[in-house]
């Protein structure tokens, strides 16, 4: 009887211990969000890709509907991602209404569209095939600024055009550049988070997609699924997307492809149109064919590090980061961005930060500093 009692009272004692622990070392509560604003799904039917519907998202803050004004900012996806990136990888909408009830950032809109096409992202440009002069995968830079933008603003009329910006993550800090540079005007401040800003950087890991090739990136592997873009195959994926968006190709003679191992690569027949794109290296030795299509084509047009095109920045707020660590050699066109910017434009003032981490690593802390940067300067 006695060990059974002294068993009882260990017993007590335990739960007691561990009552006055727990009362002790209670976690935290999460402080209350004072600012709970709406995340709004919306669609369009958009006429610059064919009249396909888009959906895409948008956030209003809680003061909205009493509001006489607000700034707007304009959030893009990555590759391979599409309008929800934001709601269902970063929980955008707790994490602005946080940063809006701690007194982080003022209210702000969010819109959130959606720039997949059928090569996995569009790099919000205008897939324009030079040779044909004909779009082939998507208009999607003027869908964002001559119908998603305009849509939007005559919908949500509180929003203020002159306090506009544009950000995004990967493709989408990519984006952002692209769309600043080519429309300043519309834009206040625009902030980039691991984005391939400085081609001459990117043109070093291009051809490090035939290493996931290994049968070869021919024409004939590729119609058959043994090469070519796949989930199994990001980085082929993500070079035949960028082809399709800066050099593209749609024509009724398939001969134009050329041979089997030829840079032309067809990945669709649509009716009597063959789709496809040049690849901007050699597919079998993966020399880089700079003089006639990387530095004419996707050099000329679509490099945010390009001279002339920096040159349209003068005046815009402008951050960008990317992390030291970066898969993609993000960090290095970071870099190489934050040289020229500074030789190009001397007295520009811009923000440029580095973190330890990868590719997306820490995306939550980083919109925190960003999206306050914009906040900031509104």
């Amino acid at each position: 009887m006695k060990k059974i009692k002294n068993i009882l009272f260990l017993f007590v004692l335990i739960l007691t211990f561990a009552y006055f622990i727990s009362c002790k070392y209670e976690a935290p509560t999460e402080p209350a969000l004072t600012k709970e604003g709406t995340l709004v799904k919306k669609s369009l039917s958009a006429a610059y890709l064919g009249g396909i519907t888009k959906d895409y998202y948008v956030y209003l803050p809680a003061d909205y509907s009493t509001s006489d004004s607000m700034p707007v900012v304009y959030l893009l996806h990555g590759f391979g991602m599409d309008y929800s990136y934001f709601k269902d990888w970063t929980g955008i909408k707790h994490h602005i209404d946080e940063l809006i009830s701690n007194g982080t950032i003022q209210q702000m809109v969010f819109v959130m569209p959606d720039a997949k096409n059928d090569l996995a992202g569009s790099f919000y440009t205008k897939s324009y095939d030079i040779y044909h002069s004909t779009v082939v995968f998507g208009d999607y830079e003027d869908y964002l600024i001559s119908e998603l933008i305009p849509t939007v603003e005559g919908t949500y009329t509180k929003i203020d055009a002159d306090r506009r910006a544009v950000g995004g993550i990967s493709m989408g800090g990519y984006g952002a550049m692209y769309l600043a540079e080519n429309h300043a005007a519309m834009f206040k401040t625009v902030f980039s988070h691991s984005g391939p800003i400085y081609f001459e950087a990117l043109k070093v890991a291009l051809p490090d997609a035939l290493l996931e090739n290994p049968a070869g990136l021919t024409q004939t592997n590729i119609s058959t699924g043994v090469s070519g873009p796949s989930a199994a195959r990001p980085l082929t994926s993500m070079v035949f997307a960028m082809s399709g968006a800066f050099d593209p190709l749609k024509t009724s003679n398939p001969a134009e492809f050329g041979s089997d191992t030829d840079n032309r690569m067809i990945l669709a027949v649509v009716g009597s149109n063959y789709l496809g794109v040049e690849l901007p290296f050699d597919p079998v030795t993966g020399t880089i064919y700079d003089t006639t299509i990387y530095g004419p084509i996707w050099e000329a047009n679509f490099d945010p590090s390009d001279p002339t095109r920096i040159a349209n920045l003068n005046g815009l707020n402008i951050y960008f980061d990317a992390g030291n660590e970066d898969e993609l050699g993000m960090n290095y066109c970071a870099q190489g961005f934050d040289g020229t910017l500074q030789a190009v434009l001397p007295s520009q003032a811009f923000t440029y930060k580095t973190f330890t981490g990868g590719h997306t690593n820490k995306l939550y802390q980083r919109l925190e500093v960003s999206l306050k940067f914009v906040s900031d300067n509104f």
